[in-house]
């Protein structure tokens, strides 16, 4: 139910929709975006995480799960909001429409970062699909909350988290 609910439906969707628009309206390149709430917010949970992490009052991965998938729900609400496919339809909205791919791209690359303890593999896939550089276990903390993902070329892929098969 935990595979289907919050890493199909809510992580693994979310990856698809925003990389499936980036390749679609930006010739799969992140465009440059202002920062946004989402990266204000984002920042927050990221302090918030890094706290339950590190050790200083117990490993409180519970904790640190939980603020990983407060970012991923807000980046699904922003879809929502923001709704990128209608922004796409008007030239008069192309700077929206860029503002919240990147927004997404940058999200998604923080929520892979707080995820990788949790699934290592599936997160440097993400990592990957989205096009950033390096390994995903060489980025830190202290720059996370100011990433940029300008420029960086993603590739949808396979579903990261497949249906698993229902018997007949």
């Amino acid at each position: 139910q935990v595979y289907t609910s919050e890493l199909a439906n809510t992580w693994g969707n979310l990856a698809s929709r925003a990389i499936a628009m980036i390749e679609r309206y930006c010739d799969a390149v992140v465009p440059a975006a202002i920062q946004t709430e989402v990266d204000r917010a984002d920042a927050v949970e990221l302090e918030a995480y890094h706290a339950a992490m590190d050790g200083s009052q117990g490993f409180m991965l519970h904790d640190g799960l939980r603020r990983a998938m407060a970012s991923v729900v807000r980046g699904n609400e922003y879809v929502q909001t923001m709704q990128p496919w209608a922004l796409a339809k008007s030239p008069d909205t192309r700077s929206a429409l860029q503002t919240t791919l990147g927004t997404l791209a940058r999200s998604l690359a923080r929520q892979a970062v707080m995820l990788y303890p949790f699934v290592p593999s599936k997160a440097q896939e993400l990592w990957e699909r989205l096009g950033a550089p390096g390994r995903i276990e060489d980025q830190r903390f202290d720059s996370l909350a100011k990433l940029d993902a300008t420029g960086w070329r993603v590739r949808k892929g396979d579903p990261m988290f497949p249906r698993p098969a229902t018997a007949s």
